[in-house]
């Protein structure tokens, strides 16, 4: 008898194959009322859109990516642990350091890191800021953070 992999084994290969595509999405194994699911936790519209469009499907009458027209001063570097902002993935995420003009960035909830032109990153809000500390206190509750 063939056993189906576990709900977690194919959350975690649903991440590795977004991550390959640029796309690093909170997602978990679970047992729901019907049975093993994958849940995805909700996505910023243009987050979906792109995802869309990278997936083959058409996502019209939206603009994608930074709509700022001209370059500005880079921004400061924030120290290490900072919640930010990256706006091009729409994602907040935890500073680490900076390497070679990039700034590398890790999701709260924890997981792969992943580097981003200064300019695609900004302080997140106090309201943001609450958002990503309770995200992480629900995923440590979960056992999904240590």
């Amino acid at each position: 008898m063939n056993a189906s992999p576990a709900p977690q084994d194919i959350a975690s290969a649903l991440h590795l194959a977004l991550l390959a595509r640029g796309f690093d999405l909170p997602i978990r194994g679970a047992l729901g009322a019907e049975g093993p699911v994958v849940e995805v936790d909700p996505l910023p519209c243009a987050v979906a859109v792109r995802l869309a469009k990278v997936l083959g499907g058409k996502a019209t009458g939206v603009t994608l990516g930074n709509p700022r027209t001209e370059p500005g001063p880079p921004p400061p570097q924030p120290a290490t642990g900072t919640i930010v902002v990256d706006t091009r993935r729409e994602q907040l995420a935890r500073f680490q350091a900076a390497m070679g003009g990039r700034w590398w960035l890790r999701p709260v909830r924890g997981g792969c890191e992943w580097s981003a032109a200064p300019s695609d990153v900004r302080i997140a809000g106090p309201a943001e800021r609450l958002r990503a500390e309770a995200a992480r206190a629900n995923a440590r509750s979960r056992g999904e953070v240590l």
